[in-house]
């Protein structure tokens, strides 16, 4: 997981990735923008507050269930249903 955030935050950094797609409004040119390090730690800060999201969620849930308020099923169905956005 980290090796590929790395990786790819290198890769954007050398420019090797394309950047966000622009379309001015006065212009039917379409331009690419460089990705710049705003934009390289603003993914990486995403990803990584996600990445924590989601176990934090897993985590809530799985601690419900030890506890006796969902039973096997339902927190295995909530667990799936609730973290396909993520």
């Amino acid at each position: 997981g980290l090796m590929l955030l790395f990786s790819t935050m290198a890769l954007a950094k050398l420019a090797m990735l394309p950047g966000p797609i622009f379309t001015p409004t006065s212009t039917a040119d379409t331009i690419i923008i460089p990705y710049t390090d705003a934009y390289i730690l603003q993914d990486a800060g995403v990803a990584i507050l996600t990445a924590f999201l989601g176990y934090a969620f897993a985590k809530a849930v799985t601690t419900a269930f030890d506890l006796g308020y969902l039973t096997s099923k339902e927190s295995r169905k909530i667990i799936h249903t609730l973290s396909a956005p993520l």
